[in-house]
C-alpha cells in the first residue's frame, strides 16, 4: 500500500523508492532529496510532499524485490477490476496495442508511466521531468508522450481563440476506464484503489 504511494509520488524506479527507505539519498535541505540512478551519473530528484515524507518515515528499512512487489500488484488489480483485456503499452519507445489480462501484465513500473504523464498534463516542461525520473535526456518523453504534449499545445490554443462550445456528452461509468498507462488517475483513485485491497494483502507485505 505505502510502497504504491511512493511510487506513485516519485515517478522512480522501484530500486530507487527502496532506496530511499534505506537512507541511500542526499537531503538538499530545501524540499528536495537526490538519489542516484542505476544509471551512470544520473541522479532522480525528488520534490518532498507529507505523503513521501511520512511513508520514508514509517517504511524506514523496509526492502522486498521487485518481483515481490509486482505479484502482490497484480493480485491488487485483480480484486479491483479484472475486466480490462485491451489497452496501450509502453514498449521502449513505442506505444503498442495489448490483448491480455491488465491484471496479469501491470508492474511497479506503470506508476512511474502515470507519474511523467501526470506532469507533461500539468504543464511541467520534458526537461524537468526528466530530472524528476531520473532520466537522460528527453528522447524518451518525447518518443513515448509526444501525443501528450500536442495536446497541451492544442489546450493552450484552444484557451486563447473563441470557438464555439459543444455540449458535453455524459459518460457513464463503462466509458471510463482506470488504466496506468494511458489515462489519468488522480490520488484519490489510487487511495481508492489501494484501500479497497489493504485488508488482503497485510502491512509486511507491501
Amino acid at each position: 500500500y505505502d510502497i504504491a504511494l511512493l511510487l506513485f509520488h516519485t515517478g522512480l524506479r522501484y530500486e530507487n523508492v527502496i532506496d530511499l527507505l534505506n537512507g541511500r539519498y542526499i537531503d538538499n535541505g530545501n524540499g528536495t532529496i537526490t538519489v542516484k540512478t542505476n544509471k551512470a551519473s544520473i541522479y532522480a530528484h525528488v520534490i518532498l510532499n507529507d505523503t513521501i515524507e511520512r511513508v520514508m518515515k514509517e517504511r524506514q528499512g523496509y526492502s522486498t524485490d521487485n518481483k515481490r512487489f509486482d505479484y502482490l500488484l497484480k493480485r491488487m488489480w485483480a480484486k479491483f477490476d479484472d475486466s480490462i483485456d485491451k489497452y496501450k503499452e509502453q514498449k521502449g519507445t513505442e506505444i503498442v496495442n495489448v490483448s491480455k489480462p491488465f491484471a496479469k501484465n501491470v508492474s511497479a513500473h506503470y506508476f512511474r508511466h502515470t507519474f511523467i504523464t501526470r506532469k507533461l498534463r500539468e504543464g511541467v516542461r520534458p526537461e524537468l521531468i526528466i530530472k524528476m525520473v531520473g532520466h537522460a535526456d528527453t528522447t524518451m518523453i518525447n518518443k513515448v508522450y509526444g501525443h501528450l504534449t500536442h495536446e497541451q499545445e492544442n489546450e493552450l490554443f484552444v484557451k486563447n481563440v473563441n470557438l464555439p462550445k459543444k455540449k458535453e456528452q455524459p459518460l457513464d461509468n463503462e466509458q471510463v476506464k482506470p488504466i496506468f498507462s494511458n489515462v489519468l488517475m488522480t490520488d484519490d483513485d489510487y487511495l481508492q484503489l489501494l484501500q479497497d485491497v489493504r485488508d488482503d494483502i497485510q502491512g509486511g507485505e507491501n
